[in-house]
């Protein structure tokens, strides 16, 4: 979505390296970390980027769909 709207390749690129290999863990009642899991989708919780991409996405979403809802 950031190279449809004219983002520099190596801005993308550095983004995308950000969320490469992501993992999460779950405590278990022990509070000790397991169940490790990989994601693969979203935003980072707490990433300081996630409410630039996020206005990004949904930027562009009205652009597509305002024209199907315009009287």
């Amino acid at each position: 979505m950031l190279r449809s709207r004219g983002a520099p390749e190596k801005f993308v690129d550095l983004i995308e390296n950000l969320h490469l290999g992501t993992t999460y863990d779950m405590q278990s009642d022990s509070g000790r970390a397991e169940n490790w899991f990989s994601v693969a989708t979203g935003f980072k919780q707490g990433d300081v980027n996630a409410p630039l991409l996020f206005n990004v996405y949904i930027d562009t979403i009205v652009r597509v769909f305002q024209p199907l809802i315009s009287h």
